[in-house]
């Protein structure tokens, strides 16, 4: 059944309603974030398997249906926030949103490194937090028939370049989240080398997170903002230093990299949401905002896949020197794109 925004018999978001989406949001990067610490103890123990696998393919499958969900997730907290607020109130619930992410990795990674001390596989379980966050969702959460003629739908139908503008976004997702996750994926063998314990390992990881929220935060109650073009310019080369950084290897400048790294995503991630809801005609929300999230787990997976190629053939540090190199160039690259847009625009 759908419901109207407000309006006679139509439906309000409440204070359920944003707690709800919020707390979904926390399990958007959870796919990564719960067993990161761990993966040093899982590769030292099969290699590659999950909690009940005995096989390869029994993994990819279990990791394939995570994805799913997660995916689902991050689609429909975000197109229901387009959906639900609009003007300065959407602006500031996609900051809270991000932050609320930065802290989903926070309070997963340090219980997945505590967790896996135990025992490699008990990270696992964290998983199950799901089940409430479903509970609350279903009191608080109602699907509602797009915005039309809203300050929303107004502020969206004017964006001149919407179609340049969204293209840049999704590419920007993409790299963004393939430079990111360099971090997380590796973190666990990259400090065992420095015999850092699974425990510290998620504590360390923790401050991506942290970084994040705070950024985040900041963003969701500032009234004035960057351009995208000085976002993405700042952004990426926070990462690309980030990156470079770890070039280092030694443990105080890892975790100083790794800060650097949840700024950049607190910056971008709201800036790229926000960007792309006000660009979303009505009536698709959803579609633009599943092809974020695709977008933004392609980045994931297409980082896991080349970084440790290039770990493989070189070494942590000479790859992640790599990828901060990449982030650079790319950084000027769509500062410049940005500004030519704005140009145009004027």
């Amino acid at each position: 059944m759908y419901y109207n925004i407000a309006g006679e018999g139509g439906f309000r978001p409440n204070g359920l309603s944003k707690g709800a989406l919020l707390l979904a949001s926390m399990l958007i990067l959870m796919g990564a974030a719960a067993v990161a610490p761990s993966l040093n103890g899982i590769e030292e123990e099969f290699g590659g398997a999950g909690y009940f696998a005995d096989s390869i393919w029994f993994l990819l499958a279990t990791r394939f249906v995570i994805g799913i969900g997660i995916v689902g997730i991050s689609t429909s907290t975000t197109a229901l926030i387009g959906m639900y607020y609009s003007g300065e109130e959407r602006k500031r619930v996609i900051g809270m949103q991000s932050a609320f992410m930065g802290v989903g990795c926070v309070c997963l990674e340090i219980a997945g490194g505590i967790l896996a001390d135990i025992a490699w596989n008990v990270p696992f379980l964290i998983y199950a937090i799901g089940v409430p966050i479903l509970l609350l969702a279903s009191y608080g959460i109602r699907d509602v028939r797009p915005r039309s003629f809203d300050d929303g739908g107004m502020e969206r139908q004017e964006m001149p370049h919407r179609r340049s503008v969204m293209a840049l976004c999704y590419v920007a997702i993409f790299v963004a989240m393939f430079v990111m996750f360099t971090i997380p994926v590796n973190m666990s063998d990259y400090l065992t080398r420095m015999d850092v314990s699974m425990t510290l390992c998620g504590i360390v990881l923790a401050i991506m997170g942290t970084a994040q929220a705070v950024v985040s935060s900041l963003y969701a109650r500032s009234k004035r903002r960057m351009g995208i073009a000085s976002v993405f310019l700042l952004g990426f080369l926070l990462q690309a230093v980030s990156l470079c950084l770890l070039h280092l290897e030694n443990f105080p400048v890892t975790c100083i990299a790794i800060m650097l790294c949840g700024m950049a995503m607190g910056i971008m991630v709201p800036t790229i949401v926000s960007t792309l809801s006000m660009a979303s005609p009505a009536g698709s929300e959803g579609k633009v905002m599943g092809i974020y999230s695709m977008v933004m787990n392609l980045g994931s997976f297409c980082s896991a896949l080349v970084v440790d190629a290039l770990i493989e053939s070189l070494d942590f540090a000479d790859a992640f020197l790599y990828v901060g190199i990449a982030a650079a160039v790319f950084a000027v690259a769509a500062a410049l794109f940005g500004s030519r847009m704005n140009k145009k625009a004027v």
